[in-house]
């Protein structure tokens, strides 16, 4: 059972997670108010784009550094950095009276927030017990979206508001929660196996101690669970960046970073971040009803995401994927053609409407699954002897592949309002075959038997252990 220890360190950690969720939804309201755009004076659309998807650039190298400190610091520290860089970030964007000021106050969140979305999963995987792991990083991608839930509902509450506070407040608001996350890491334990892996046996068994609320036989029978694993981790390698592509290690690189970069390619941060301007291609005219109804979508990803944390751990992994897979392609094949067919004029008045129902439809699917299983599965699937390094290229495609939607959506959204749906739908049928072939099932296991599933060279996908092959290849 989980214990009160146990679920304040998820939920200080999780907050990682909103700093990410709040800073992608406030972008998205505040482009569109009058105050903002008098004040930084964008020349065209691929500099919006860029004043996006500068956060997301940052939050790509930040991604890349960050294994250096979870390994070095532990994977406490690293989120208690990554929170403390955030609030410089946030206040440079919140007092920002230039737009360079402003594009280097999102380039440092970015930073951060790359830091974070890396070493809050590798730490939630490492603290959690087996049977509510999946559930327990889950809480980072819940986080995220009530993050982006109270940035759409911050911006609505300020859009009225003349003047500058319009959009000072929704950047300011970040910094709070900032301060809360890194005041709290304080608290909390460092990751038992990070200590183990550090020889530092006395400080894992009292962390881990702390975090089951016990000390009887079964914290001792996973602790020697942990020493063992990294006993024979160290007999068959040293951790180095070389192990990370050779013995098959790589095939397990490449299918975290596939899932990061398809969790993008689903084009959820195309509709997080521009759903206002496509709500207007839609038929939406007003920018308070289109804020009003932005805010809606993240009330839908909210409440999306707890089905699916309780179903990781049950139905498992690929399940969720190909069925959110499927409901995605649907409502992005639907809002395209929609568009395609109706903008500009809309006589029809229920079209925009249909077109509101099918991006709601979108989050429906993406929330209980993508969102969360994208995160949970890179998090498990590593030997801890390279997770830090695994982590850090899986999360870097994510940011890489997330920063190119950014800049791409603008311009092909002003080219053909409708292209970048279908396009998105076509990838998200991809994406299920893909899933279907490939991902292997981790729900129920422990870190140390997700490695053992997977091997020492390699792993069996779904469909290979169908047909009998070994692991490691035919």
């Amino acid at each position: 059972m989980l214990n009160g220890y146990m679920i304040l360190t998820v939920l200080v950690s999780a907050m990682g997670g909103l700093l990410f969720g709040y800073d992608v939804g406030v972008i998205s309201g505040v482009l569109i108010m009058d105050s903002f755009n008098e004040t930084f004076r964008f020349g065209s659309e691929t500099e919006r784009g860029f004043t996006v998807s500068i956060l997301l650039i940052g939050a790509l190298v930040g991604s890349l550094g960050v294994f250096y400190f979870a390994d070095r610091f532990g994977r406490r520290r690293s989120c208690m950095g990554g929170s403390i860089v955030f609030i410089a970030g946030g206040l440079m964007q919140t007092f920002a009276d230039s737009l360079p000021l402003l594009t280097a106050g999102r380039f440092i969140s970015g930073l951060s927030v790359g830091v974070l979305s890396m070493a809050v999963p590798l730490y939630l995987s490492e603290v959690s017990p087996k049977e509510y792991r999946g559930m327990m990083v889950a809480m980072q991608q819940l986080a995220i979206t009530v993050g982006i839930l109270l940035a759409f509902c911050v911006n609505y509450g300020t859009e009225r508001i003349d003047g500058d506070a319009s959009w000072r407040i929704p950047f300011g608001v970040q910094n709070v929660f900032a301060i809360f996350m890194a005041a709290g890491m304080v608290f909390l334990p460092s990751s038992p196996r990070w200590l183990m892996s550090r020889g530092r046996v006395d400080q894992a068994m009292c962390a881990l101690r702390r975090l089951r609320n016990s000390s009887g036989i079964m914290v001792q029978q996973e602790l020697d669970e942990i020493q063992d694993s990294i006993r024979l981790e160290r007999e068959i390698g040293d951790g180095s960046w070389k192990e990370v592509a050779v013995n098959g290690m790589w095939r397990r690189v490449l299918l975290g970073v596939c899932l990061q970069m398809f969790q993008q390619l689903t084009g959820i941060n195309a509709i997080m971040y521009y759903s206002p301007k496509i709500l207007s291609n839609a038929g939406f005219s007003s920018h308070s009803v289109t804020l009003l109804v932005t805010a809606g979508a993240g009330v839908v990803n909210v409440l999306m995401t707890l089905p699916g944390m309780y179903l990781v751990d049950r139905v498992g992994r690929r399940v969720l994927l190909l069925l959110g897979a499927g409901i995605m392609a649907v409502a992005m094949a639907i809002l395209g053609i929609m568009i395609a067919i109706y903008a500009p004029a809309f006589e029809a008045p229920a079209v925009p409407w249909v077109c509101l129902v099918m991006l709601y439809l979108f989050i429906v699917g993406f929330a209980p699954s993508w969102g969360p299983i994208g995160w949970i599965y890179p998090s498990e699937i590593y030997p801890l002897r390279i997770r830090a390094k695994a982590m850090s290229l899986t999360t870097a495609s994510n940011w890489l592949f997330n920063a190119i939607v950014a800049l791409a959506v603008p311009p092909s959204l002003a080219a053909a309002p409708w292209g970048p749906m279908i396009a998105f739908a076509a990838l998200l049928v991809l994406m299920a075959i893909w899933v279907y072939f490939t991902l292997p099932e981790t729900k129920g296991k422990s870190l140390e038997e997700v490695d053992a599933l997977f091997g020492q060279d390699g792993f069996s996908s779904p469909y290979e252990a169908k047909l009998g092959f070994p692991k490691g290849g035919h």
